[in-house]
Parts: structure tokens; C-alpha cells; sequence
């Protein structure tokens, strides 16, 4: 059996804290690949993805603070605040929940089921917050939105969630295994 770290520290080290810069930074620029373009304001990026990674192998406070960096950068680049507020409370939803399922017992069914609840999960919370903000930024009736959801915003997120949980899945081994590495 492969030793498994503390559950939780008091403090992050060094390499915890590098570790999320890095992929803060690879989440910044994943954020400007931007697929689709949906009622001009819903975009794809895997942005959130690396902020999944690292909730699944560091832990979830990291995870959340890799994915609200991400956001925050990227919002401030770009001028998007509502974009950013959006994105910021789906990526912390979905790590908080992948991770914290994972975390309970390390494997690759947690790591799965993790990912699965979080997808789930995602899509009502996002459902209750945009048709909180979406009215506000946009200026659309809150009826407008609603009639947006199912054939919109409940198929977006869905996929978006599927999206960012494949890739995490595929990408958790080996940054696992690079992160480990004496090298």
C-alpha cells in the first residue's frame, strides 16, 4: 500500500504553496482557450481544471484557493467581474465536493465518485446563482432566464462538469507522479 500524507497540516510548506502557484498560473492561461461562445456571455475553458487537480491531490482549501486565483487573475485581465464571480463559485463548488469525497478514502473510486457528485452538484448551485446574477449583468427579465435554463444553462454546465472531470481524471496520475518525482 503507497503511504498516504497527513490528512490536514497547520501550515503549507514551500513546495504546497509553489505547487499551487504553478498551477494557479496554468489555470490563467487555460482561461484564454475559451470554446463556444453561448448566448454571448457562456464560454468552455479548462481553467477550473487544474484547480480540481490540485483540490484532489492537495487538499480542498488549496483546490478552492488554485481555482478563486484563477478567476480573480482572469477577471481582472479581461474586465469580467460577473464572469468571474460565476466561475469562481462553480470551480469552488466542484472542488470543494470532488475533493472532499476524495479525501475521505484516497482511491480511485473516491477520485471517481468525487468527480461525478461534484458535476452533479455543480448544476443546481450554478442554476440558483445565474438566475440571481445573470438578471443583474444582463439586464434580462428573471422569466428570460428561466426560460434559458433547460435548454441552456442545465445542459452547459452538465457538459462543462463532464468536460473539467474527464481531463481531471486523466490528469491526476500524472501530475501525482511528477509531483512525487526526486527530479
Amino acid at each position: 500500500a503507497q503511504a498516504k500524507p497527513p490528512r490536514t497540516t497547520a501550515a503549507w510548506d514551500t513546495r504546497t504553496i509553489v505547487v499551487m502557484g504553478l498551477l494557479a498560473s496554468i489555470g490563467v492561461l487555460l482561461s484564454f482557450v475559451e470554446i463556444g461562445n453561448f448566448f454571448g456571455f457562456m464560454e468552455y475553458d479548462a481553467s477550473n481544471v487544474p484547480a480540481i487537480v490540485g483540490g484532489v491531490l492537495l487538499g480542498p482549501v488549496p483546490g478552492v484557493v488554485i481555482g478563486v486565483v484563477t478567476c480573480a487573475v482572469h477577471a481582472l485581465l479581461m474586465g469580467d467581474f460577473w464572469g468571474g464571480l460565476m466561475n469562481a463559485a462553480a470551480v469552488t463548488v466542484f472542488v470543494l465536493v470532488s475533493s472532499g469525497i476524495y479525501w475521505r478514502e484516497r482511491d480511485t473510486k473516491h477520485a471517481v465518485l468525487g468527480l461525478s457528485a461534484a458535476t452533479l452538484v455543480n448544476v443546481p448551485a450554478m442554476v440558483c446563482l445565474g438566475l440571481a446574477v445573470t438578471p443583474i449583468y444582463t439586464g434580462w427579465p428573471v422569466e428570460q432566464v428561466i426560460g434559458m435554463l433547460l435548454p441552456v444553462v442545465v445542459p452547459f454546465n452538465l457538459g462543462k462538469g463532464a468536460a473539467n472531470a474527464v481531463l481531471a481524471f486523466a490528469l491526476l496520475k500524472p501530475t501525482e507522479s511528477a509531483l512525487s518525482s526526486k527530479r
